[in-house]
């Protein structure tokens, strides 16, 4: 039996594009620099990293599709992407150490990366219920 995907956040999906999936299961709250999900069938779960929040927050799909909110964990900032390993249920971050130069003639700041400060965070997720 295949698992059920739940729907993507309304933002991040423009219903119009398809117009036979116009029913939203359901939403959840998503934090700016929302990259990459990834979904846990036999957990359940839909994980996202905040980059810019620094947060991975892990939400309960159930069997209906509805999202309930279960954890947020903190993480590196600017941990945009990810990599899950659903078998051990190890969720992989990479992010870089950063500066904001602002520029002397008053443009916009620019982020630039540190050299040599690439890390991977790796959190270890147990199943809790409430």
């Amino acid at each position: 039996m295949q698992p059920s995907i739940p729907a993507p956040a309304p933002a991040a999906f423009p219903l119009r594009a398809a117009p036979r999936l116009r029913a939203a299961l359901s939403a959840a709250c998503a934090a700016a620099a929302l990259i990459a999900q990834a979904y846990d069938a036999r957990r359940g779960w839909l994980l996202g990293p905040s980059g810019t929040d620094a947060r991975l927050s892990i939400h309960d799909a159930g069997r209906t599709g509805q999202l309930r909110r279960l954890a947020s964990i903190g993480t590196r900032p600017w941990a945009h992407n990810m990599a899950y390993d659903a078998d051990r249920g190890i969720a992989y971050l990479p992010s870089m150490d950063d500066t904001e130069v602002y520029p002397a003639d008053s443009g916009e700041s620019q982020r630039h990366f540190t050299a040599d400060s690439f890390t991977v965070t790796a959190l270890r997720l147990r199943e809790a219920r409430p």
